[in-house]
């Protein structure tokens, strides 16, 4: 009884250096007796058959396939990088993501005589970033990942008209972390609202006092029916 085992070439770079070369292992079996040899075929031409035995060629089986193993990793590994759940469009000049503030992430606000600085309770947020251009929306939950048609809602926060934030002295990262450019917007000073009447409130007026209401979610949650209906998630990518 004779069986052929045939072994490509045990790494990329073998693989380049040695492109036609295989490594042949023939088991043969004769009256109860069993033989292995080993060839080497280079194109057409086999080389001299070489008998070895069964623990040489079991470490050879071990060798090719950790030799595998290794160049399999070594040569994807740097490529294979999983994507963030959280974001939902990643291109060179634009940058989708959702984000849920942690409990623990104070929000800052200042005018005139009023001010706060303290707990929040956050609402799920989506970001889009284009270019140095930074935008910001309330969606309703973050269970569920948005779609084009998921509605947004106006955040409740200074210093935006329309979602679009006025970044003022607020320096976002260069590179797309989301995390940093996140946290870089949340840590800023929220300090004026645009024009007499506050556009993302329900009622579009103004709290009397912002920073009362603004310490009044340190324990309760800002309502959807609190926020004024901004746009489909389609339109506000287009903004």
């Amino acid at each position: 009884m004779m069986d052929v085992v045939e072994l490509q070439p045990n790494s990329f770079k073998e693989k380049k250096q040695k492109s036609n070369i295989k490594r042949i292992f023939v088991l043969e079996s004769f009256s109860g007796v069993s033989y292995v040899t080993e060839f080497t075929q280079n194109k057409e031409e086999i080389s001299t058959g070489k008998i070895i035995n069964f623990g040489e060629f079991v470490g050879n089986l071990n060798d090719i396939y950790e030799s595998n193993e290794k160049a399999i990793s070594g040569n994807y590994s740097n490529e294979v990088e999983l994507i963030d759940p959280r974001i939902l469009v990643s291109k060179p000049n634009l940058l989708v993501w959702t984000y849920t503030p942690s409990p623990e992430q104070f929000i800052y606000y200042k005018y005139g005589k009023q001010g706060y600085a303290g707990r929040f309770n956050w609402p799920t947020l989506l970001f889009v970033r284009k270019g140095r251009a930074l935008s910001v929306a309330v969606i309703r939950s973050s269970k569920n990942r948005p779609t084009l048609d998921t509605q947004l809602y106006q955040p409740p926060f200074p210093n935006t008209d329309n979602g679009k934030i006025c970044l003022g002295s607020v320096s976002l990262p260069e590179h797309n972390d989301i995390e940093k450019i996140t946290i870089a917007y949340l840590d800023s000073t929220k300090t004026h609202f645009n024009g007499e009447k506050n556009h993302i409130f329900r009622n579009e007026e103004i709290p009397k006092n912002y920073a009362k209401w603004l310490k009044s979610k340190a324990k309760n949650k800002v309502k959807i029916s609190e926020l004024k209906p901004l746009s489909t998630l389609a339109k506000f990518i287009k903004y």
